[in-house]
């Protein structure tokens, strides 16, 4: 075996350990779930949002960076009021607010996006999300199995006003 093939199966095999999931996590989940949302007026747009509550506060050396649900990848956040919890805010385009110019000359039309088709970067089933986390600094990922959907939550069209 030649010194070059020996580095190009060391590299490929130091690679493929990134996108491998791990069995098992160094903290454990209380609940997944999501739930779809929409604005209550014209162009308010849609989305979803995914919660992860974990059981503890996560150790130093973990921090969860984002999740990857429903062929969208997301960011995590936490809240200050509860610091078990996590939620990825992914939007859709539906009800969103961008202005179409229509007009009997198609050249009119110029600036109108045309959709975008996103390819999946991984085969998850509808119920999987792939979580994203740091554990001392190396990137890891961990396969969450049956995320339940909750109630679809709607916005008022107006705020109420304070009594």
């Amino acid at each position: 075996m030649t010194p070059f093939t020996l580095i190009f199966l060391l590299l490929n095999f130091g690679c493929s350990n990134k996108l491998k999931p791990q069995e098992q996590l160094p903290f454990k989940i209380d609940s997944v779930y999501y739930q779809n949302w929409s604005g209550g007026i014209q162009g308010a747009g849609t989305g979803y949002n995914l919660y992860l509550k974990t059981s503890a506060n996560l150790p130093e050396n973990i921090k969860l960076t984002k999740v990857y649900f429903k062929n969208k990848e997301a960011n995590f956040e936490s809240k200050p009021q509860d610091s078990l919890l996590y939620i990825a805010y992914f939007k859709n385009d539906l009800n969103a607010r961008d202005e179409l110019i229509m007009h009997g000359d198609i050249t009119k039309e110029y600036g109108n996006k045309p959709s975008v088709t996103v390819s999946s970067k991984y085969k998850l089933e509808p119920d999987q999300a792939l979580l994203f986390y740091t554990e001392n600094g190396i990137e890891k990922s961990h396969l969450i199995e049956k995320v339940s959907e909750q109630q679809t939550q709607q916005y008022p069209k107006i705020r109420k006003p304070n009594h």
